[in-house]
């Protein structure tokens, strides 16, 4: 029975990591966690963190609470490790796609209709010839967008 609990314990951390990743990238829940519930979650999260190391720290043998104190900093942190995890991978993929689309446009002068987007990644190609933009999201509302004109990286928030 015991050994039952600590892999439901396990399991339920597990699911909220999975939830928590994937919350940065839905706008809709973004905005209520920002604007409702970014003060009790940073309560929550400086309580739970400070519970958490005590009771690592504590050189007693029942370790039973440690899980309790998990959820908050479990979800917190793993919102922010999948948003600079995506970043990087996202970043990669797009200036990969870029070197791809250029490379294309040097060879035949317009813009190479065989570039496929990845995932998460949209290409649009601007009225001007051979101008084109790559957009992906970072997480938390902010969109990473190129421009080929000034071929650069700009960064949008929410109310950009």
């Amino acid at each position: 029975m015991n050994r039952l609990k600590k892999d439901a314990k396990i399991i339920f951390l597990i699911v909220t990591f999975i939830i928590a990743s994937i919350l940065p990238f839905i706008d809709y829940l973004v905005i209520i966690e920002i604007f409702y519930l970014s003060v009790p979650l940073a309560l929550a999260f400086t309580i739970t963190s400070v519970f958490l190391v005590i009771n690592l720290i504590d050189k007693r043998e029942d370790k039973s609470k440690v899980f309790a104190w998990c959820f908050v900093p479990v979800f917190v942190l793993a919102q922010f490790l999948s948003t600079y995890a995506v970043d990087m991978v996202q970043g990669f993929r797009a200036e990969y796609l870029i070197n791809e689309i250029e490379r294309g446009l040097q060879e035949t002068d317009e813009f190479p209709s065989t570039v496929k987007s990845s995932w998460g990644i949209e290409i649009k190609k601007s009225n001007n010839p051979n101008a084109f933009t790559v957009t992906y999201s970072r997480g938390f509302l902010v969109r990473e967008v190129y421009d080929s004109k000034t071929k650069s990286w700009k960064s949008y928030g929410w109310n950009d």
